[in-house]
């Protein structure tokens, strides 16, 4: 749990820089346009991004029986959560990773960030967030 609670803090300092890296972005291209597009098209420069589209899916945690489904709905990702005939659904609002060999997903629930347990692989598509396999429930 201090675990958790220390990665959602982490996230909402990372937002709130990216944010702050967003205007930093702006004001630095004002003089030097050319660099700032190329950082920019850069992994590093894409590393928290709202959710790019992908194929809809679903992951399954063999440990809870847990099923994460992934889907697109009005442009806007889409991750729901069903366990013992309980379902939630949550947007999906942030993209961690330059996407170069996989890209995992924030969810905002009032004013926390969570991680999801659903991340997509470039090389097999989507599956369990690293950590979430060996969890006894998610």
């Amino acid at each position: 749990m201090k675990r958790a609670i220390s990665f959602a803090l982490s996230l909402s300092a990372a937002l709130q820089l990216l944010m702050a890296a967003d205007t930093r972005d702006r004001v630095c291209a004002t003089c030097h346009p050319k660099e700032t597009v190329r950082y920019l098209a850069t992994a590093m420069g894409r590393s928290l991004v709202s959710p790019d589209p992908l194929p809809s899916g679903k992951v399954t945690h063999a440990a809870s029986g847990s099923v994460i489904s992934i889907e697109e709905r009005d442009g806007r990702m889409l991750h729901t959560l069903s366990e013992g005939g309980l379902t939630a659904q949550y947007a999906i609002a942030y993209q961690i990773g330059g996407g170069l060999m996989a890209r995992t997903y924030i969810m905002q629930i009032a004013d926390t960030l969570l991680e999801s347990p659903a991340t997509w692989f470039n090389s097999y598509g989507w599956d369990l967030s690293p950590g979430y396999a060996q969890k006894p429930f998610i």
